[in-house]
């Protein structure tokens, strides 16, 4: 570590030729010593005098708060007799769909493509999964499931409530062009988005 500090400050490119020389110096002057001291508990007054680190507040993942709100919201939709009904057969006829096609070749080659299968740790893949089972003819998903008989009228419902909460997820988790100034526009956009449907 100490080797590395060295070697890459202004100083040390300059002379090169010093350091290759005491290379092997480097290694004896590197010291150990007690690190109990740092593991020290102090009171609370103490703790601000010794240590001028200091810590942000912890901020919570915007996208993981908001898709377990969506989760928890939808989880109480369930409470509603009819809803609960309808959402359980067309998510168990869609789930055959998505198995069947994920398992069987000539299912995949008769639809066209392979849907992916909902996972609980991929937090827009029902919707997404939900999105490509639409796209699809009606004719071409009868050939690979006799059970289709789910009401497309439900599955389009929940497509396009889930789909401004799944467009917000995604740009929330974005790893590349997200940051703490996208968070209250797309929450208020989504606000927006979702009063409109009501």
């Amino acid at each position: 570590m100490v080797k590395a500090f060295t070697a890459f400050t202004a100083s040390s490119k300059a002379s090169e030729d010093e350091q290759s020389d005491t290379e092997h110096d480097d290694d004896e002057d590197v010291g150990f010593g007690d690190a109990t001291g740092l593991f020290e508990t102090y009171e609370v007054g103490e703790a601000e005098a010794v240590c001028s680190v200091i810590l942000p507040v912890y901020l919570r993942c915007c996208t993981h708060t908001l898709n377990l709100v969506v989760t928890t919201d939808s989880e109480h939709a369930l409470n509603d007799a009819c809803y609960k009904k309808l959402y359980r057969q067309s998510m168990a006829k869609a789930t055959s769909v998505w198995n069947m096609t994920s398992r069987s070749t000539k299912a995949t080659d008769i639809v066209g493509h392979r849907f992916s299968v909902p996972c609980v740790t991929r937090w827009n893949s029902s919707c997404d999964s939900v999105k490509k089972l639409i796209s699809v003819d009606d004719k071409k998903l009868s050939e690979v499931s006799k059970a289709i008989g789910m009401p497309p009228a439900f599955l389009r419902e929940y497509l396009m409530v889930m789909a401004p909460v799944a467009a917000a997820l995604n740009i929330l988790q974005g790893e590349q062009q997200c940051a703490l100034g996208y968070v209250l526009p797309t929450i208020s956009t989504l606000k927006k988005n979702s009063t409109a449907l009501i």
